[in-house]
């Protein structure tokens, strides 16, 4: 355990930057196997990709971002499972308002193309289901981290409260995703 809290930084810092990269890894890695997985299953017209290739290449950075991601996220959670100071640091609640932020973008981004999509289908103006069906996979796979990410942050203010810095990247978290909910209302 560290003694100092400048070596408490430096590890949070690690954990915390190698488990975001390792995550952007796995849901890059999730979304393009399943999303590849579909087009082969639903008989999609093929792009210039060969698809061994594809799931190959995309099974790697699968296989490298989950167990990194697993070890160095359940490291950091049994810390702040043990020690509140850990549960209330800065950093973590940077980590965890920074997924969340991501994932609820680009899940945004999603749903809002599978709506379009969808009511594009019911009226017949939209007849690529495989895309539809892309789609959706990427949005569940985004909701999915998003959700148990949200669970943690709630799970950590409900343990140790939010105050200062936690608090302020809290709001700045929210007010983002009122932004973002304001501009697609706006050019929707």
């Amino acid at each position: 355990i560290p003694t100092s809290s400048n070596e408490m930084i430096q590890r949070r810092l690690y954990l915390y930057i190698v488990a975001a990269v390792s995550l952007g890894m796995l849901l890059v890695g999730l979304g393009n196997l399943g999303t590849t997985t579909l087009n082969v299953v639903l008989r999609a017209p093929r792009t210039g990709t060969v698809v061994k290739d594809a799931i190959a290449g995309f099974g790697a950075v699968t296989l490298v971002g989950l167990p990194v991601w697993l070890l160095h996220w359940t490291i950091a959670q049994r810390l702040a499972g043990r020690h509140p100071d850990e549960r209330a640091s800065a950093l973590r609640r940077l980590y965890l308002y920074l997924v969340l932020a991501a994932t609820a973008v680009a899940a945004a981004i999603g749903l809002r193309g599978l709506l379009e999509d969808g009511l594009g289908l019911l009226l017949g103006s939209f007849t690529d289901g495989a895309a539809l069906a892309r789609t959706a996979w990427v949005s569940l796979l985004l909701l999915a981290f998003w959700f148990y990410h949200l669970r943690v942050a709630e799970a950590d203010r409900a343990a140790v409260g939010q105050v200062g810095t936690s608090a302020t990247l809290r709001r700045w978290y929210a007010y983002g995703l009122l932004f973002l909910g304001l501009a697609f209302l706006l050019f929707g």
